[in-house]
């Protein structure tokens, strides 16, 4: 065997294992270390809060098993939240398994399974709207939602897409709409 390719295989590995070394030798910066989530700056179990508006009245109504507001944000967190919003013929109540207020108060959200309940209206029955994400402004009394929505009011039921829901004129607007009349029996 010539000693030309021995040289040539042995100078390969001595670069493999030179280029090996060089990189167990490397500076590794250190792991940071892992903070986790924020604590909440307060958490409270099986709450009603009354949230009011810059006046001093009622803007809604909070119940429910868990809130908890972060300290930098402000914002509030509620698990299974129930939400109540007065109205002038009574109270528009929602319900989902999430919830989040902002840190002004004039925006909720709501996700996974939302209900929202409508005030009764003399001789027509109560006004349901069912999605799966909302979000309600109880100051100004809108409802928006991109998402799938069901709205029931009677015997008829509306569904369709970006939901755009006046609550106090009860007027709702809706994209890609279907109807269905189911009528009561009686």
């Amino acid at each position: 065997m010539k000693a030309r390719p021995l040289v040539a295989l042995f100078l390969f590995a001595a670069v493999v294992a030179t280029g090996w070394m060089a990189w167990q030798l490397r500076s590794r910066a250190p792991a940071q270390e892992y903070m986790g989530p924020p604590r909440a700056s307060y958490t409270l179990d099986d709450f009603q809060v009354v949230f009011l508006d810059e006046f001093g009245s009622e803007s809604f109504t909070a119940r429910g098993p868990l809130l908890a507001r972060d300290p930098y944000t402000g914002q509030i967190t509620i698990d299974q939240p129930v939400f109540s919003v007065p109205a002038e013929n009574g109270a528009w109540v929602a319900r989902a398994e999430d919830g989040w207020v902002n840190d002004r108060g004039d925006e909720l959200r709501l996700t996974r399974a939302v209900r929202v309940d409508g005030p009764p209206m003399p001789g027509k029955g109560a006004l349901r709207i069912e999605t799966e994400e909302l979000t309600l402004f109880p100051k100004t009394q809108r409802a928006t939602s991109q998402r799938e929505v069901y709205v029931t009011f009677g015997d008829s039921i509306l569904r369709g897409r970006e939901l755009d829901a006046d609550l106090a004129a009860r007027r709702i607007q809706l994209v890609e709409v279907r109807s269905r009349h189911v009528p009561i029996r009686r």
